[in-house]
């Protein structure tokens, strides 16, 4: 078998069998088109073509519901994975420190994977109603509805790898769009650089629902106007 090659016809409903699909036969690394087999190997590989696909992403077909965050994983993932693009297979979780497993709390498990389709439809329908966050002029008022868009599309967890950088790209540009400025992923990687596992606020949200941690510490804490935005990239210029 090519170990790029991905397919879940001939697999039943064992969860064990579909979720090490993924990998690499006899190995702990995910399939990929790079033909890497070493894990530490293929995420540093992964990091640096991730940066360079955020121009793919910024220009992808902005609809501002589901399709756009799979189509935001496929420019950002299309050349690494062959499931960019595509609905998880398996059911999976996240331990406390950021690691993925697919057996355990079942509190702590994502959707799923067969309701993914029902899930993304009820997501389609609540960005609608909320007129994609259009017309919130209050900036905290903002980050609070957009802080629950971000936590949806979270608990969907709609890909085997790379679920955060898309819903963070995702949101940038729905803040965007409304005339505000967050890069959560910008966040995130300053607090990993303080040493802070920000996985630890999800993990709570996903056992017990308290979402203070991540509104706090990743939207209101964050977030800027554009005219706030334009002040800040002034001063820094200044010499």
């Amino acid at each position: 078998m090519n170990d790029c090659y991905l397919s879940f016809k001939n697999i039943g409903d064992d969860n064990e069998e579909r979720f090490n699909q993924y990998y690499i036969p006899g190995t702990k690394v995910l399939r990929n088109f790079l033909n890497i087999t070493n894990s530490k190997k293929l995420r540093a590989y992964e990091q640096r073509l991730v940066l360079l696909n955020y121009a793919k992403a910024i220009n992808v077909n902005k609809t501002y519901d589901f399709e756009h965050i799979i189509a935001i994983h496929q420019a950002l993932f299309g050349n690494i994975y062959p499931f960019a693009g595509e609905l998880r297979q398996a059911n999976m979780g996240k331990t406390i420190q950021g690691e993925v497993y697919y057996q355990g709390n079942k509190n702590s498990m994502f959707l799923d994977y067969t309701e993914l389709p029902y899930h993304i439809a009820h997501f389609n329908h609540y960005i609608k109603l909320k007129n994609y966050l259009s017309g919130i002029k209050d900036k905290l008022v903002f980050a609070k509805e957009l802080c629950d868009v971000y936590l949806f599309i979270n608990d969907i967890h709609a890909f085997r790898e790379g679920n955060g950088r898309t819903q963070n790209e995702f949101i940038r540009q729905l803040a965007e769009k409304n005339g505000f400025i967050l890069n959560v992923e910008n966040a995130m990687n300053k607090f990993k650089q303080q040493g802070i596992n920000y996985y630890q606020w999800f993990y709570h949200y996903q056992l017990n629902n308290q979402k203070d941690e991540i509104l706090h510490n990743l939207f209101l804490d964050h977030i800027k106007t554009l005219d706030e935005y334009k002040q800040i990239m002034k001063l820094n210029l200044l010499p």
